[in-house]
């Protein structure tokens, strides 16, 4: 009389993973599911992992039966990672009982999986798995190549120049910026435009404050436009004729190109401003008045103000 005996999946069940995109809690809990998963469907064998280049090339040998094999993509979040490569073993557990099944009556059975060649024998019993942990933890690279872009407040320090009524004004400017969902920025400006030139020896000096928002238009944050409110606080001098002050509000337009290099970020781009225009008469015209706008020397600035902004981020901060 012949005897039979079958062994259980608890008695031959073998799970390898080599994946080293995954830490040493995601390879865990990967083998941990992956038992689990072939212990309630009393499956003895051993599952072999091997993740390559964005890929999981996944190997299930049965104890009984024809190895099957496939290959499933990788996400940078190892818990969506995780979850195919078990979707991958349940269809090729499933593969490897329906060709198991039609071995008897036909070889085309075969052809549904990919054969492949044993694996070598373990050189260790296996044990049952530790607990399945809650959760898994993302790694250090997974973290950063989640949070794209510039998050939290960038510091920005730069130079601001437009084009003034028979002159041009150059200076410094300082910015802070805070990170907003969606590629928004919001913040605050500070700039400071002297005259290149003082055309009849009048010298300018504008104090700008501004808000400011701006959008980056694609993930790369390379392209960005914003816009401006600002207040102006103007002053006009020339030198024994007397001086003018001026505070006007207005708007202000720009569209940037970036070069991203973390954690620095530099901006370069055209800018329009619109105010009201300004016109100061510095000393007294031919009948003794300081508000005509004839005789004495004249300081002024256009409606519309054609400029250029150069800054430099660090962040996020």
């Amino acid at each position: 009389m012949l005897f039979a005996s079958r062994a259980t999946a608890q008695d031959v069940v073998t799970v390898a993973v080599d994946c080293p995109a995954f830490d040493a809690e995601s390879r865990s809990a990967l083998e941990a599911r992956a038992h689990a998963e072939l212990l309630v469907r009393m499956t003895p064998g051993t599952f072999v992992a091997v993740c390559r280049e964005g890929e999981a090339q996944l190997t299930w040998h049965p104890l009984t039966g024809v190895p099957v094999a496939t290959t499933v993509s990788l996400d940078p979040d190892p818990r969506t990672s995780i979850d195919r490569v078990l979707d991958g073993l349940g269809g090729l557990v499933t593969a490897a009982v329906a060709t198991a099944s039609a071995a008897p009556s036909s070889n085309d059975g075969a052809a549904q999986a990919s054969p492949v060649s044993a694996p070598p024998a373990p050189t260790m019993a296996p044990t049952l798995p530790p607990a399945l942990p809650a959760a898994p933890v993302r790694d250090a690279a997974v973290s950063r190549a989640s949070r794209r872009g510039f998050g939290g407040v960038l510091l920005g320090a730069g130079m601001g120049a437009e084009l003034w009524t028979n002159t041009a004004a150059l200076g410094p400017r300082a910015t802070v910026l805070l990170s907003l969902p969606a590629r928004f920025e919001a913040g605050a400006a500070a700039t400071v435009f002297f005259t290149l030139r003082s055309p009849s020896d009048v010298s300018g000096r504008d104090v700008r404050l501004a808000l400011s928002g701006a959008h980056a238009l694609d993930e790369g944050e390379r392209f960005r436009v914003g816009a401006d409110v600002f207040l102006d606080q103007i002053h006009a001098a020339a030198p024994g004729a007397g001086s003018a002050s001026h505070a006007i509000f207005g708007g202000l337009l720009r569209a940037t190109v970036a070069v991203v290099t973390h954690p620095l970020r530099a901006e370069l781009g055209p800018t329009l401003a619109i105010h009201a225009p300004v016109f100061a008469q510095i000393g007294p015209g031919p009948d003794g008045s300081r508000e005509g706008t004839t005789g004495g020397i004249a300081f002024q600035l256009p409606r519309f103000t054609a400029g250029l902004v150069l800054d430099v981020f660090v962040g996020p901060l």
